[in-house]
C-alpha cells in the first residue's frame, strides 16, 4: 500500500524548520561575506582574488537556506547521501580555489624575479654613467660607504691629462 500524500501545508512546514536548523551557519556564512565586503571596501584585497571565494560563499549560503535543492542535486549527480555530495563539491571549490592562488603565486614571483633583474641593470647603468664603483655585497645594490670600506681616490699618473681619476673602495682595516 502506498503512503499517504504529505500536504502542501506540511511541505512548508518542513522547509521551515530546515531553515531554522541551518540558520546558525547561513548567519555565519553571511558574517564572513560581509568582513570580506569590508576589507573590500577598505581595498585591503583586489576584487580579482575574491571574486571567487564570494561566489563559493553565495553557494554555501544558499545551500545553508536551502538544504532540500542540495538533497536533490545530490541525487540528480549520483550520490546516495547529500553530504557526501557537499563534501566532494567542497573539496573541488577548495581545489580550485587553492589553484588560482598557485597560479597568482607563481606570476608575482616571475614578476619579483623581472623587477630585481631590472633594478640590476639600471644600478649597473647608472654605476657606468657616474663612474662610481659598484659595492658588492649589498642586498639594496649600490650603498654609501661605511665605516668598514673607505673610499678614497687613486693618485694619477704623469701622462693623464689632469681628469680626476674615479675613487676606489679599499679593503676594510687597510689603507690606499
Amino acid at each position: 500500500m502506498l503512503p499517504p500524500q504529505r500536504g502542501a501545508a506540511v511541505a512548508e512546514e518542513d522547509v521551515s524548520m530546515e531553515f531554522e536548523r541551518y540558520w546558525i551557519f547561513a548567519a555565519c556564512c553571511a558574517v564572513v561575506v560581509g568582513f570580506l565586503v569590508r576589507l573590500l571596501l577598505r581595498e585591503r584585497v583586489s576584487l580579482q582574488h575574491s571574486l571567487a571565494f564570494l561566489l563559493f560563499m553565495l553557494g554555501v549560503v544558499i545551500t545553508a537556506v536551502f538544504p532540500s535543492v542540495t538533497s536533490r542535486l545530490g541525487r540528480l549527480m549520483g550520490f546516495t547521501l547529500p553530504s557526501n555530495f557537499f563534501f566532494a563539491i567542497l573539496i573541488g571549490v577548495l581545489v580550485l580555489l587553492h589553484l588560482g592562488t598557485v597560479i597568482a603565486l607563481s606570476r608575482l614571483e616571475a614578476r619579483t624575479i623581472a623587477l630585481t633583474q631590472e633594478l640590476g641593470l639600471m644600478q649597473e647603468q647608472l654605476a657606468r654613467i657616474s663612474g662610481m664603483p659598484r659595492f658588492q655585497g649589498s642586498p639594496v645594490g649600490d650603498v654609501a660607504p661605511t665605516e668598514s670600506a673607505t673610499v678614497t681616490p687613486t693618485t694619477q699618473s704623469a701622462g693623464n691629462s689632469g681628469a680626476q681619476a674615479a675613487p676606489t673602495m679599499a679593503a676594510p682595516g687597510t689603507r690606499a
